[in-house]
């Protein structure tokens, strides 16, 4: 419905206080649709990036990972003389009658902690050892699908096939456990971890706005090269869905063909496009020779991948058939693999993609198979290769990080661009890529970072790890920094500013020439270099119970409400601990600030005191002086996070992290009488953080601990229909005593209730 001008007014009531008057800038509930940005239009672009994840679905991909409750450092059991089977054998799983068995060496036998270690058919592993093993079995107990073997030690495999932490009997496939189930496949934890990412990926805001990421799903194809299982596209509600469904059916079977792939996921990334490409040293080149595949195991054709809506090189694809869409779009690609490449050696024949890096030519030559020459596929001497390997993985890595994917897209005049392909690789479960030589190469070479995962948790955040990374580096790309208010004390100027890219904030301290205004020489200080420093546990900051002010820690705030976890409070007040993997990696501690101008008191002595909403969460109080004499120049003396943005707070710490404000309103201060020992108050609102406003009492600025901060916090009020606190408080007196007015807004001609 249209809004109409009109004002509502309500009064609050506080015991020994001054009775205060707000006229409240308000959207009521009805209202509430109206969309206002999150992003500062100085520094907004609207345009997603592309997250394209690529999960490993090959053979090995069955094996078990050995995970809670198996323990490593329990002593489980020690292998008689006589029982043990050397190290470095090979087994394989064998279920008979759900009754757990192991074949080695074409006999099948027992566990001896199943058969008390008397019978012939019994054996155990050294717990020092390292074997090969397949413990995952099919409808007949045996492994099925031909997968590869996994290392595991002796001491897993005495837990695994032993009487712990499960029963002896009812086995199908693989260890059942007696509490949880059972143990799980690499397959199976991949699958939970993708999913788990993908659902805490932010949507659109609301109906009809743009979503923040596109995201697209690939796979191996099973011999050679890749297949696309779901299309680029916005991250909605039903996207999500079709990427969880698709991501749910992932079954393990095939080979590792991880550099032919990546070079589909590229072409992929270009549709719409058929010309030539330049990279690196090669130029005028068509983009589908550059990425042809054309070698040893399999016959020429171009690197596009299955079931796309519309052929790679067809210029007639639609807007939506086409991954980038923009000129300024950019794209990353999540490698997550088991194994290291096998039956990938495809580039052979083609001269661009095979040394596209140099590392076997020239003085490098001697540290390559053959010197680098055709035919030995880029391998190292120094390294071990599966089943038909190569190493042109990081070639095609750097390849897509150099080219422009989409030259026919333009920029505006005075901009440069590339719609290139970050490229980030995961080494999971398997000893051999958690630190594997080419998968690391790669990731440097594409312009991404290796991460490695030996279970669930660390899947889970290492896929955290790189979709903050990659979000970083998108907003970055594009990254301004705005100055958003100057105040001017004396002969000392205040500027602060914000930073698109990471979304941190700063507050500087100049000295200015009293004649023309201008700053002179370099800054007095910086508030965030200074906070910086700080250890989390010496800040003094406080927040509001509902009731009461108290020292904002886990132990008086945390579960209230859920979101508000221990370690969300942790990382609101300044702990690194956790940053890149649970928790959102930040530049620096203090947060943007956008609309909130300083409040600046000058108390007795001519101290200069500046008030500063941030969008952290956080009103910090700094030490406004410059003089060099002064210990705590531009320092945070305390801070106050209001309980009007306890919902929200959790929402900063996220590693899919997009703007957000929280206290971004202007706050007033006024000097008062009549309110017993408070004789100036500091009010502020939230703007475009939320409906509502707070209270402190500031007669001091100075507080020796956390109580003292605590003690300063006075009232907090939210109306129930109250929309954005935009007005800036006004403090006046009048006959009734003593008034906070904010300026006039809008409603829907509802009226508004005291409390």
């Amino acid at each position: 419905m249209p809004y109409t001008p009109s004002k509502a007014m309500l009064s609050l009531h506080k015991a020994a206080q001054p009775v205060l008057l707000i006229l409240a800038s308000v959207f009521m509930t009805s209202a509430v649709a109206q969309n206002i940005s999150d992003i500062p239009i100085a520094a907004k672009n609207n345009v997603a990036p592309n997250f394209m994840f690529m999960i490993d679905n090959s053979g090995s991909m069955s094996n078990i990972v050995p995970t809670s409750p198996y323990n490593a450092a329990t002593a489980y059991f020690t292998c008689p003389g006589g029982q043990t089977i050397a190290s470095g054998a090979s087994i394989d799983i064998a279920v008979s009658s759900g009754e757990p068995r192991f074949v080695h060496a074409g006999t099948t036998y027992r566990h001896s902690t199943a058969t008390g270690a008397t019978s012939g058919n019994s054996r155990c592993f050294d717990n020092a050892g390292t074997y090969s093993a397949r413990l995952l079995g099919d409808s007949g107990g045996s492994p099925g699908g031909g997968y590869l073997s996994a290392a595991y030690t002796g001491h897993y495999l005495n837990w695994y096939f032993g009487v712990f932490d499960g029963p002896d009997t009812g086995w199908t496939d693989r260890k059942v456990l007696t509490s949880s189930g059972a143990v799980n496949t690499r397959m199976e934890i991949a699958r939970t971890s993708a999913t788990a990412v993908i659902n805490g990926l932010p949507l659109p805001p609301s109906a009809g706005a743009s979503a923040p990421s596109r995201v697209g799903l690939s796979t191996y194809n099973g011999s050679n090269g890749g297949t696309l299982r779901v299309a680029m596209s916005d991250l909605t509600t039903t996207s999500r869905t079709t990427l969880t469904t698709s991501i749910a059916g992932l079954t393990p079977s095939g080979a590792t063909p991880l550099s032919t792939t990546l070079a589909d996921i590229g072409r992929y990334l270009a549709t719409g496009y058929n010309g030539n490409i330049t990279a690196g040293s090669v130029t005028g080149v068509n983009i589908d020779t550059f990425l042809r595949q054309d070698g040893n195991d399999t016959s020429a054709r171009n690197s596009c991948l299955a079931s796309t809506p519309v052929a790679c090189s067809s210029t007639s694809a639609t807007a939506a058939q086409k991954p980038i869409q923009q000129w300024c779009q950019r794209s990353y690609a999540f490698l997550m693999t088991d194994g290291r490449p096998q039956s990938d050696r495809s580039f052979n024949n083609n001269t661009y993609l095979r040394d596209y890096d140099g590392d076997c030519q020239g003085v490098l030559a001697s540290s390559c198979v053959g010197s680098g020459s055709a035919g030995n596929w880029d391998r190292k001497t120094a390294r071990t290769y599966e089943s038909a390997g190569s190493d042109y993985l990081d070639d095609v890595a750097k390849a897509l990080f150099d080219v422009d994917l989409r030259p026919d897209l333009t920029a505006p005049a005075g901009r440069t661009k590339k719609n290139n392909l970050r490229t980030y690789t995961i080494g999971f479960a398997d000893l051999q890529v958690q630190n594997d030589p080419l998968l690391i190469s790669t990731a440097a070479n594409g312009g991404g970072l290796f991460l490695s995962a030996e279970d669930g948790p660390s899947l889970t955040a290492a896929f955290k790890t790189v979709i903050t990374d990659a979000l970083a580096k998108d907003a970055g790309s594009s990254a301004v920094v705005v100055t958003s208010a100057q105040l001017t004390v004396n002969n000392t100027g205040y500027a602060a500013s914000f930073n698109s890219g990471t979304w941190d904030g700063d507050l500087e301290a100049y000295s200015l020439d009293t004649t023309t205004g201008l700053p002179i020489g370099a800054r007095q200080w910086s508030a965030r270099a200074l906070l910086d420093t700080t250890t989390p546990a010496t800040r003094k900051i406080a927040s509001f119970n509902g009731s009461v002010g108290k020292a904002f820690t886990a132990a008086n705030f945390a579960g209230t409400p859920a979101s508000l976890t221990a370690g969300v409070i942790d990382f609101i007040r300044g702990s690194r601990t956790g940053e890149g993997t649970t928790y959102r990696a930040r530049r620096h501690l203090l947060g943007d600030v956008v609309n909130a101008e300083a409040a600046i008191v000058i108390y007795p002595g001519a101290i200069p005191i500046l008030f500063q909403p941030a969008n952290d969460g956080m009103l910090h109080v700094i030490d406004g002086r410059v003089s060099t004499s002064v210990t705590t120049r531009g320092q945070e003396l305390w801070a106050y996070v209001p309980r009007l943005v306890h919902t929200n707070l959790s929402q900063l710490s996220s590693p899919a992290y997009t703007h957000k404000y929280f206290v971004d309103g202007s706050p007033a201060t006024a000097q008062i009488t009549g309110a017993g020992a408070m004789t100036r108050i500091l009010v502020g609102g939230l703007g475009k953080g939320g409906p509502g406003y707070y209270a402190l009492d500031v007669t001091s600025y100075l507080a020796a601990d956390e109580s003292q901060v605590a003690s300063k916090v006075k009232w907090e009020f939210k109306p129930a229909n109250m929309g954005y606190s935009f007005g800036t408080p006004q403090i006046v007196n009048t006959a009734a005593g003593w008034r906070v007015v904010v300026a006039s807004g809008y409603d829907n001609g509802s009226a508004l209730g005291g409390g």
